[in-house]
């Protein structure tokens, strides 16, 4: 039991849109179990979401969750859950989650809340004012509605001053576009779900918190129960990561191309030590004042993650229809820019809905007078149109507006060359598409990630194996014995990494319980887990440090062992909410149509019958029933869900 309740405000905000209602409960009673962030936005959604409702009924409710590590100085930190009944998950929206960087959940945090939910659904736009504890408004937006999201910040600033921070909508949210953010800042997003629209559909423009009184900023609130350790295991997290030393030096290039603009490195979460990219063209920087002579602007901002595919594209590899191109910088990142102003998921865009798009045309399928201009991705005015059309839904833009996948039931055609792997998310870590360097045999945990989730899986579970394996975000590669030495401590053997369907499961499940504890502390997936650092003599990391953190933090003693328990209960209630909405082997099987395909680096397809027999082996290692996919009711009671194991079966 939680003796203090250091790391967290004490107190979940709840706001019903429909009769302006706004009240409060405490955040022990969800927090004692499932931490906060993912986890306690699953428990939330497991007693109080009804299965098979639609994603933009007022029944729908919209989650923003912290947790204790939020808003401290815990390396990545500052993240912020966000979860409900996702309208981007085909063929049937069901409940899932994203997350997002930024300050907001600090903010959050520092004027009294651990989280907010959100149900009912508003006549008239308004948004959600936040000023402390005892003071939160719903207020009028109709000034607001139709801003983009950097405009409606810049608003809201002016009228609650320089220090609000804001998470909002631009166009794409409030025509329900199924791809459609919510943004803070100049692109942090919680990207995947397409909860933008779901806050469009409420008439939520924007929630804004501000931890300002009198002009002093207020930080007092969220108490740590050992300062001083926390400062000595931020050091240590940080030599790990970058091993103390200086920063590095930018790289003269940008995906090929040399590149004399002002970049710095820049941190997606608070307190994040990390300097992802480093030593590479791609990562973590912002840009400065990059002049456009095309648009007559000059732009600044982020390109990470898929974004530098604004820049350059190929598929280098064998592939069924060749995409290739190439923007000048300063157009390329004002179409990204553009993209987040009208509250588009990139991923979405860029490796799935645009390739799909372009397929088509190569390949005569798409009827040129469904399009406002030509397919020409090496003119920026194309991507211009393209992201208008589809944010304000005009034209073939209303078509594209549903997805890719809604898209080509529509037209009847088109669905061979989809580069969706499941539930109405594009490829991610499973080697074939955008992400096509992701080699046989690691794509197999790939496929097994992918197979269990409720969506994709790579942008909050995965990215520890490549880090692994490939050396990614802030590892550089490291030697093939070290790599197998790492993964037969983690996951009891080198088979893990190395070729054939062996020791597969072992990690799948691994990644998948520390990716619910990373989005519920939360931490950023970017840096956590620690699994290699270039900075040790074996190139280990240190997996416990998420544990010596939160009891760092709350002053409530957890083993790394015992923290992985709260991870497998969270992925479990996870697992019953989406068996409750009809999920089951079957539909974990349906990935494997898309990993039949030949990978884009050894052109290897997916063997069917040691994928099933892996699927075998993994149900009997989470202890779930072997012909279903259900958590058995031991496992659950096991787990301390006895009452999740009640509804579920009676």
């Amino acid at each position: 039991m939680m003796i203090e309740q250091y790391g967290y405000a004490e107190k979940i905000l709840r706001v019903n849109l429909s009769n302006g209602k706004i009240w409060t409960e405490d955040t022990k009673k969800y927090a004692d179990k499932f931490i906060g962030g993912r986890g306690v936005a699953a428990k939330i959604a497991w007693e109080e979401l009804k299965p098979n409702i639609d994603p933009f009924s007022p029944q729908n409710k919209l989650i923003f969750m912290t947790g204790p590590l939020t808003g401290v100085l815990s390396p990545g930190s500052g993240r912020t859950t966000v979860a409900g009944i996702a309208p981007q998950v085909y063929p049937k929206p069901w409940y899932t989650r994203s997350n997002m960087g930024g300050r907001f959940g600090s903010e959050l945090k520092y004027s009294g809340f651990d989280g907010i939910v959100i149900e009912g659904a508003s006549e008239k736009p308004v948004y959600i004012w936040i000023h402390d504890e005892r003071n939160v408004e719903l207020l009028d937006a109709n000034e607001l509605w139709g801003l983009d999201t950097f405009a409606t910040q810049k608003e809201l600033m002016k009228k609650h001053g320089g220090d609000t921070s804001s998470v909002c909508i631009g166009p794409a949210g409030e025509n329900l576009v199924r791809i459609a953010v919510i943004l803070t800042a100049s692109g942090d997003a919680a990207g995947q779900g397409g909860f933008g629209a779901v806050m469009g559909s409420k008439k939520l423009k924007a929630i804004s918190a501000t931890s300002m009184r009198n002009g002093v900023k207020e930080i007092g609130k969220i108490n740590v129960a050992d300062p001083k350790k926390l400062v000595k295991l931020w050091r240590k997290c940080a030599k790990l990561l970058q091993g103390g030393q200086k920063i590095p030096e930018i790289p003269s290039s940008f995906m090929g191309t040399e590149v004399k603009y002002e970049r710095k490195y820049h941190a997606c979460s608070h307190a994040c030590p990390g300097l992802c990219g480093r030593g590479r063209d791609y990562g973590s920087f912002i840009w400065k004042d990059i002049p456009s002579k095309r648009y007559y602007t000059t732009e600044s901002g982020q390109m990470m993650c898929i974004a530098p595919n604004f820049v350059a594209f190929s598929t280098e590899k064998e592939a069924q229809v060749k995409i290739e191109y190439r923007v000048d910088i300063p157009e390329a990142l004002r179409v990204k820019n553009l993209s987040d102003r009208l509250g588009m998921n990139q991923w979405d865009l860029l490796g799935g809905l645009f390739l799909w798009l372009v397929t088509c045309h190569k390949e005569g399928l798409i009827n040129k007078k469904l399009l406002p201009c030509p397919i020409d991705p090496n003119n920026p005015d194309f991507w211009v149109t393209l992201l208008y059309m589809i944010a304000h839904r005009e034209g073939v833009g209303d078509l594209l507006a549903d997805g890719a996948l809604r898209a080509a039931e529509k037209l009847g055609k088109g669905g061979k060359y989809l580069p969706y792997v499941t539930c109405g998310f594009a490829e991610h870590g499973a080697g074939r598409g955008v992400w096509g360097f992701f080699e046989y045999p690691f794509w197999i945990v790939g496929a097994l990630l992918w197979s269990i989730d409720s969506r994709d899986p790579f942008s909050d579970t995965g990215h520890g194996y490549a880090r692994l394996v490939y050396g990614f975000h802030y590892v550089l590669p490291l030697k093939d014995d070290q790599v197998r030495k790492i993964a037969k401590e983690l996951w009891g053997s080198e088979k893990a990494v190395t070729d054939d369907y062996e020791y597969k499961a072992q990690p799948a499940i691994w990644l998948q319980n520390r990716g619910c504890l990373t989005s519920s502390l939360p931490t950023d997936d970017w840096v956590f887990p620690i699994i290699a650092s270039n900075f040790t003599e074996d190139g280990s990391g240190d997996t416990s440090l998420e544990s010596k953190l939160y009891s760092t933090v709350t002053g409530v003693d957890y083993t790394e062992e015992k923290l992985d328990r709260v991870g497998e209960r969270i992925f479990n209630l996870e697992r019953a909410i989406a068996v409750r909405e009809g999920r089951n082997r079957e539909i974990d099987e349906s990935v494997i149509p898309f990993f039949n395909k030949p990978d884009w680096t050894r052109r290897i397809r997916l063997d069917e019958d040691k994928f099933k027999a892996l699927l075998d082996e993994y149900y009997n290692l989470r202890g779930w029933d072997v012909k279903t996919g259900r958590p058995t009711k031991s496992k659950l009671e096991e787990l301390d869900l006895a009452d999740v194991a009640s509804k579920l079966y009676g």
